[in-house]
């Protein structure tokens, strides 16, 4: 049994672990308040937002010249990590000594768990992290930089990150923007020195990828060697050829005339073997894409389409 309710709920309603276990006695009880089962801040309530603030990731994130920023929502995803990893490791326990348990994995927990560097650097070394924007401890330069507009696309802005890690992988990004004079200053051999001319460095390759496509200037600089990627909106990534390679992006209607039907030698069999004829397929799948699709908006909108299947 899994909650994420304060831990007041349960116990209003007699829920808790101990009177559910009288009459289960293998349960297995996953609890995930906010705050923990106890202290002063038990019955508090909170969301992803919340811990982002209590743990101090929103005191990291941002430009170091603005406000804070929420990391927007990442504590939602990590909480059920870390349940799930719990819920595991329970499972595993009751298997091997029969010995059943109630877990508590308290959401502000798993955000503590993230926000662990800032909370070691100060006591150890006396260091207050910072918001440093994209902006790396070690890679010099490691920045999204603006390039130039899609003009097939409304003009909407694009954006690259590029991280260079090495002094071996900044001689790529060199030769690749044509080696000019400030690239050669003796400062930016080393990575220290990178990391010392920091806004230098940013301010002439963002010039540089200004003038350029994204797309491009991503293929080109991978191809050098250079660790970077070209910043896309979630709609495009249907268009990346690795993911559409993977088959990650399936149409739902072109999901189930793939389970009903496949092609052997051009001529399109039913999974039993036996041979259907056009007329006979398109009926089918008339009727069957009708019923299915009905909830489906895009699909609606298709429908015709999607009634006559490929010859």
């Amino acid at each position: 049994m899994l909650d994420n309710f304060s831990p007041r709920v349960l116990e209003q309603r007699g829920l808790d672990y101990s009177a559910l276990s009288k009459d289960r006695p293998d349960l297995i009880m996953l609890r995930m308040p906010a705050f923990g089962l106890n202290g002063p801040w038990r019955d508090r309530i909170g969301f992803a937002y919340t811990m982002e603030q209590v743990s101090g990731l929103a005191w990291v994130t941002g430009e170091p010249d603005e406000p804070p920023l929420t990391p927007n929502g990442i504590c939602d995803v990590t909480a059920g990590a870390h349940a799930a990893f719990a819920a595991l490791l329970t499972l595993e326990h009751r298997r091997r000594t029969g010995r059943w348990v109630s877990v508590e994995v308290p959401m502000v927990s798993s955000a503590l768990n993230i926000a662990a560097e800032q909370v070691i650097e100060y006591p150890t070394y006396g260091r207050l992290l910072q918001r440093s924007g994209n902006r790396g401890p070690a890679a010099a330069s490691h920045k999204i930089y603006r390039c130039a507009a899609d003009a097939g696309n409304g003009g909407r802005e694009r954006w690259i990150a590029i991280a260079v890690c090495s002094d071996v992988q900044w001689e790529a990004p060199r030769q690749v923007i044509g080696d000019p004079d400030w690239a050669r200053d003796e400062i930016l051999r080393t990575a220290a020195g990178r990391r010392l001319a920091r806004d230098r460095l940013d301010a002439e390759i963002g010039a540089w990828c200004a003038t350029r496509p994204a797309v491009e200037t991503a293929e080109l600089l991978f191809a050098a060697g250079v660790p970077l990627g070209a910043v896309v909106l979630p709609y495009e990534t249907r268009l990346n050829p690795q993911l559409q390679a993977r088959g990650l992006f399936s149409n739902r209607c072109s999901i189930w005339w793939s389970a009903r039907y496949c092609t052997r030698a051009g001529q399109s069999v039913s999974p039993a073997g036996r041979s259907v004829s056009t007329a006979r397929r398109r009926r089918r799948l008339a009727t069957t894409t009708a019923r299915s699709c009905r909830r489906c908006s895009g699909c609606r909108k298709r429908r015709s389409r999607h009634s006559r299947p490929p010859a």
